[in-house]
């Protein structure tokens, strides 16, 4: 179901589907998903009225991925806003991330974890006993450490660590994950409990 009016490449609204995604998200289950929209990305502006001039997208790219982790991580449809015959290799990146695809395909119990500040986390459960990660810096002046325990998610011990957007191993952590997210920054990851 449609959450929003038509979104738009403005961080305001951006901004905004948090806050949305939040409070849609109890309703959220198999087979019906809170719709934030389309995904303006890339090459957008084809048709207009008044017709006007096929322009890129005004998000950054740091607010590119996080758009595209935060429709993931929230299950939202995955509709793209921009033109497919002219795809760069940027926009591409982020549309065919399979990691990141297969995380908004088949996890579950997708959640807000906490909302501080501009300090941001969502959470969501793989279906094969894993856990999904979404750290968000929604501020606007300066990189932040943004941390989440590994107990605040449910697990025991001992965790693997994989950042799914630059797909970097971060190996075993044992107690927090934590990053320096920069403005309008996010990070993504699959942990999987030690056994």
């Amino acid at each position: 179901w449609r959450i929003s009016g038509d979104f738009w490449d403005e961080w305001p609204q951006l901004l905004r589907m948090f806050t949305l995604l939040e409070q849609w998200n109890p309703h959220c289950g198999a087979g019906h998903w809170p719709d934030a929209d389309m995904l303006p990305l890339g090459i957008i502006s084809i048709r207009r009225n008044p017709a006007k001039l096929p322009r890129f997208s005004n998000f950054t790219t740091e607010e590119q991925r996080l758009l595209m982790t935060l429709w993931c991580i929230a299950k939202s449809p995955l509709m793209f806003g921009g033109d497919m015959r002219v795809l760069d290799p940027w926009t591409l990146s982020l549309l065919t991330n399979r990691d990141v695809l297969e995380m908004h395909r088949e996890c579950t119990a997708n959640r807000l974890l906490f909302h501080n500040d501009y300090r941001i986390a969502w959470t969501a459960q793989h279906p094969n006993g894993g856990v999904y990660l979404a750290l968000f810096n929604v501020g606007e002046c300066d990189e932040v450490f943004i941390s989440a325990t590994l107990a605040e998610l449910g697990i025991t011990g001992s965790a693997h660590v994989q950042e799914l957007w630059s797909r970097e191993d971060l190996g075993i952590v044992k107690e927090r994950i934590e990053a320096l997210i920069p403005p309008h920054g996010t990070k993504l990851y699959k942990i999987t409990a030690c056994i």
